[in-house]
């Protein structure tokens, strides 16, 4: 388990440092700045996570329920993974400005530039986090 964190954390923090060289608004001064960064805001999506979780459950059961009808299943499973990505998303995008606010050696200048991030680094966390 200790490994697979470890892993995460050097993965998201390589992420957010490739993205602070292509994206001149989002500035990280280097790597050790990249790894607080990504554990910084690693405990505050796992925060962000226990606030959202509630609704996470009802979406999950009510897809549960409905896996068992052969099309509308189907849909609803997409239907809750969409739903799913788009509060990772939107959380994620408030805990980067979050993090922003708290360290020195990062910086964005750009909110939108940050909602891209935070929209990169979901659609990699699906794949990272996917069991």
């Amino acid at each position: 388990m200790i490994t697979s964190l470890i892993i995460k954390l050097l993965v998201s923090a390589i992420v957010f440092y490739v993205l602070s060289k292509v994206f001149s608004s989002f500035e990280i001064k280097d790597f050790k700045t990249a790894l607080l960064v990504a554990f910084i805001y690693g405990l505050l999506m796992a925060a962000g996570g226990l606030v959202a979780l509630p609704l996470t459950a009802v979406v999950n059961f009510f897809d549960g329920l409905l896996s068992g009808i052969p099309l509308i299943g189907k849909l609803s499973n997409i239907g809750a993974t969409t739903f799913i990505f788009l509060v990772n998303f939107i959380t994620g995008s408030i805990m980067l400005w979050i993090t922003d606010k708290l360290l020195k050696g990062f910086k964005m200048t750009s909110f939108l530039v940050g909602i891209l991030v935070a929209f990169i680094i979901s659609f990699i966390n699906c794949f990272l986090y996917a069991q």
